[in-house]
Formats: structure tokens, C-alpha cells, sequence
């Protein structure tokens, strides 16, 4: 068995594969064949691969306090050996100045974006084929599928949890490697990837099929990020499990939690957004807060001081709509425009230049309608057409090429565009009831039935008429049917698949108990 290790180092990123060692099956857990349960169980002794977010290499953010996790007896206070929960100091990719503390403004003249007399023309860029698979790119993953076996969570027992089966699914939220559903009766189950207790089961136990947030309840939204989820209640109240070690849970500690725990927003919360370690609020009159991590200038409030509680962004308002990416924030205004903060390594932020500490204005081909954001690239729908900008190694921009974008590129050949989501290194995009997907493939987290990359956006196969919603997490990929059932596919060594088994699904699968 092999593993491929992601190290960011002197600005760029580089894929080692080595010999995985006995004791480390997946990030902080034990490959132990503990399959029975439907769950996998924490192993205290061995160290995490946290391939999820690079570790601070400086400023302000670099001084991480204690992140032990709170509410569990499961892992006692590191000693020699059991720090399972420490964040290595992996060094940052790229070293960009922190620039633009300025206040909002253009961030570019109108001309250094594609306009709509360009749009057909972009339509049919490259049209010939597409490239073939890119190797690498899963950390911890090899090319074939996991050997975990199918195992029915029906099976699982009451300590496990019990399996959810509790009509529609109103709405769906993927993270880095876990999944959740937001049902009609307003309460929330999820499965996948529950190292730092991001599923909020009050343990550190995967599951590979859902299982209920005990105690959540009245929930109108989800948001989930790598390793931290988000839920808003119908009182308009914010509150965060999961990762905490940048405050990225917003209640003022750098404890990690295996519970949800309110957010003190101190107004009415209408939608919340969650990075890597970095979440934001958009409140019910427009304005924006945000928290955690900021060596980025990810929290848009001028400085690179990371925030433990809600901060509020400066000199933005009339927002409609919050998305946030690896180490970056965008946002759509009620005047259909894009305005990004934070890293800009790759273009994510939609312009030329460093990384910006205030939010700039993305200059779009067309007024925006939706719009998606995560790992290092962003993406927007507009008059039909989707735009996606950033980073491009794995084709994500669905440009038919490989080159990386800082202006809004149009997807190429694709048309009548409901919605877009922005994965880890993949999109998918929901046009007529069918998902089509692109980029990084290496997972099956584009549904084609193989794991070669595409430049262009292909047909999901197996998947039902009547999507309503489609969503992405780094390597995996879910849609929602009008029917409010979930089908998923891709990476699915935590059971962020939901199917009941640890095993990599190229083609969707229903999710269990929903």
C-alpha cells in the first residue's frame, strides 16, 4: 500500500510517494478492519496526515494555542506519543506580500475580463478531446479502490448511532471529507470524516452512513468547511463544531469541539460560509463577519491578526450570497456583483496581484447570479453560462486547458447553467435536472465511471432525472433529487459516500439512512 504526501515548500506543491507505515491507514485513525459497526475508531497513538490545510509558517496566526478537543474523553492532553491533534508545521505555499489593506475598490479595469461578445466564442474553445488523466493528487490515496468491503450500516448498532431515516433531505453541504443533509423535519445528519469531531456525534468515529446531530434541531442552513461545519437555526443564531485550532468555530477558544457551540454573531445570522479554517456570517441586513485564521487576510478586515470571534468586514453591505474557499473569501451582492478577499496564489480572488486583506471587486463578463468557492478556485454562473477562476493543475476551470485564470474564464461548451459548485480540485455544474463535472478525477469525484481528469465538463452517468441541487467536497461529489434523495460518489475512505461502505465509488450510490 502506498500513500502520496503533499508538501508545500519553497511556493509550490510537491507529491512524494512513499511506503504508507503499518499504524497509519487514513488521518488519525486506525485501518483496523473495524468495519462492522459502520464506523472506524480514533487510534490515540498515531499521528494524523493532515493533508487537509497547511500549517501557519508565521505571522500573527502562527501561534496556536492549546487544541485539545473539548467535550470528549476520548483523547486525553497529548503526552509523548498522543499528540494526535497538533497541527504540524507543514510551512505555508507561496510567500506573496499580504497586499491591498486599502478600502473596496475595482480590482481591475473592465477590459482585463472576458466580455459576452466573447461568450461563444469561449463556448467552443478546444473542442477537440480533452486531456488525459492526471496522476497524483489524494494524498493518502492510491489508484485503486479501498479494500474496506461493503458493509450495510442497517448493521450497525445502537452505540453507533442509529441510522437516520426521516423523509426528504431539504439540502445538502459537503466539507474537505464529510458530508451532511438537512432534513424536513430541520434537523441534520451527517457521515464521512470525523477526526476533530466536525460531524458533531460528541466522539471521533467515521461513519459511512448517516447519523443523526443529536440535540441540533430548528436548522434553515448548513455550511461546511475541511475539517469544521456550521448550521443556522431558525432563530438566526450561528453555531460551529468541529476544527478549532484558528478559532475557526467562533466561540472564542482554540478548542477543538465534538458538539455544536453558538457562535456570539451579536446579530441576526441568515447564511454562514466555512474555509479551511476560516468562517464568515452573512447577516440578515446585508453585512458580513468573519473569524479564525487570517494570515491570508482571508477574514477582510485589513489586518493578517487571526480572530477568534466574529469580526466584521469594513465597507461591505447589500450581501446576497457567502462562499468560501481554502484560504479565501468571495461574496454576491444584491447587485449581482463578486467582490474576494484573501489568498490569491492562483487567481482565486478573480484578479492579477497579491494576496488582499479588504475585498476587492471581481470583474465579471456578465451580472452574476450564483456563486461557489473552495480550495484555490471560485466559480459563478451568469446569463446561462458558468465562469469559473483560480488554479487549473487538474483542469477545475473546465476551459479545456490547464492554465490558471485570474480574470472569470467561461466553461467551455457549456450552456443553460443552473448552478456551479466549486470543489477541491473539480467542479460540477446542474444545467436541466442533469449534473455534469470536471478537473481532478482521480477520487471518481467526477461520476464518469473512471478516474481520468477532464479539461471539459462531462455527463455524470447513473445518476436520476430530476437533480435539484448538486454539491462538491475535495474528492467527493453529491447531488439532491427533487425527491430530496441524496445519491454521492467519488473518494470514499472516510465514508463521506454515505453508501455504507469505505469503498471509492466512480458512479453515484444513494446515501444510506436518507
Amino acid at each position: 500500500m502506498l500513500f502520496s504526501a503533499l508538501l508545500w515548500t519553497a511556493g509550490c506543491s510537491v507529491f512524494l510517494t512513499v511506503p504508507e507505515p503499518a499504524d497509519v491507514g487514513f488521518p488519525g485513525r486506525a485501518d483496523s478492519g473495524a468495519l462492522d459497526a459502520g464506523l472506524r475508531d480514533v487510534r490515540p497513538d498515531a499521528a494524523p496526515m493532515d493533508w487537509g490545510m497547511p500549517a501557519d509558517a508565521g505571522g500573527s496566526d502562527a501561534d496556536v494555542a492549546d487544541a485539545s478537543v473539548s467535550d470528549t474523553a476520548v483523547i486525553d492532553d497529548a503526552g509523548a506519543g498522543t499528540d494526535v491533534l497538533v497541527v504540524a508545521d507543514g510551512g505555508e505555499r507561496g510567500d506573496a506580500a499580504r497586499g491591498d489593506a486599502g478600502v473596496i475598490e475595482d480590482a481591475s479595469a473592465p477590459g482585463d475580463a472576458a466580455t459576452l461578445d466573447a461568450v461563444s466564442e469561449l463556448l467552443d474553445a478546444g473542442a477537440e478531446g480533452d486531456a488525459g488523466a492526471h496522476d497524483g493528487g489524494i494524498p493518502g490515496h492510491d489508484a485503486s479502490p479501498g479494500d474496506g468491503g461493503d458493509v450495510t450500516p442497517d448493521a450497525q448498532d445502537e452505540d453507533a448511532g442509529v441510522v437516520v431515516d426521516r423523509g426528504r433531505t431539504q439540502a445538502i453541504a459537503l466539507g474537505g471529507l464529510h458530508t451532511c443533509a438537512l432534513l424536513d423535519d430541520a434537523t441534520v445528519a451527517c457521515f464521512g470524516d470525523n477526526q476533530f469531531g466536525q460531524l458533531g456525534l460528541d466522539d471521533l468515529l467515521d461513519r459511512n452512513g448517516a447519523r443523526m446531530i443529536p440535540g441540533l434541531a430548528n436548522i434553515r442552513a448548513l455550511a461546511l468547511g475541511a475539517y469544521t461545519s456550521c448550521a443556522v437555526r431558525s432563530d438566526e443564531t450561528a453555531h460551529c463544531w468541529g476544527r478549532n485550532d484558528f478559532g475557526q468555530t467562533g466561540d472564542g477558544t482554540t478548542q477543538h469541539h465534538v458538539t455544536p457551540r453558538q457562535v456570539p454573531v451579536g446579530q441576526p445570522v441568515a447564511q454562514v460560509a466555512v474555509g479551511s479554517a476560516h468562517a464568515c456570517a452573512r447577516t440578515t441586513q446585508g453585512t458580513v463577519l468573519c473569524w479564525g485564521r487570517n494570515a491570508e487576510g482571508q477574514i477582510g478586515d485589513g489586518t493578517l491578526e487571526r480572530r477568534a470571534a466574529p469580526t466584521l468586514v469594513q465597507g461591505l453591505n447589500g450581501v446576497a450570497t457567502l462562499a468560501a474557499g481554502f484560504q479565501h473569501t468571495c461574496v454576491l451582492r444584491n447587485d449581482q456583483s463578486v467582490f474576494c478577499w484573501g489568498k490569491n496564489s492562483a487567481g482565486q480572488l478573480g484578479f492579477a496581484g497579491d494576496d488582499s486583506a479588504r475585498p476587492r471587486r471581481v470583474v465579471a463578463p456578465a451580472p452574476v447570479t450564483t456563486l461557489s468557492a473552495m480550495w484555490d478556485h471560485s466559480c459563478a454562473t451568469m446569463s446561462g453560462v458558468a465562469a469559473c477562476w483560480g488554479a487549473n493543475e487538474h483542469g477545475q476551470l473546465g476551459t479545456n486547458s490547464r492554465e490558471a485564470s485570474r480574470p472569470p474564464s467561461i466553461v467551455a461548451g457549456l450552456v443553460g447553467v443552473d448552478h456551479v459548485a466549486a470543489g477541491g480540485r473539480h467542479s460540477c455544474a446542474l444545467r436541466d435536472g442533469a449534473v455534469l463535472c470536471w478537473g481532478q478525477n482521480q477520487g471518481g469525484q467526477l461520476g464518469t465511471g473512471t478516474r481520468d481528469d477532464s479539461n471539459r465538463a462531462a455527463p455524470v452517468v447513473g445518476l436520476p432525472e430530476g437533480i435539484a441541487r448538486v454539491d462538491t467536497g475535495y474528492y467527493h461529489s453529491c447531488a439532491l433529487t427533487s425527491e430530496g434523495v441524496i445519491w454521492c460518489w467519488g473518494y470514499n475512505e472516510h465514508g463521506q459516500v454515505g453508501d455504507g461502505t469505505w469503498i471509492d465509488r466512480l458512479e453515484p450510490q444513494r446515501v444510506w439512512g436518507l
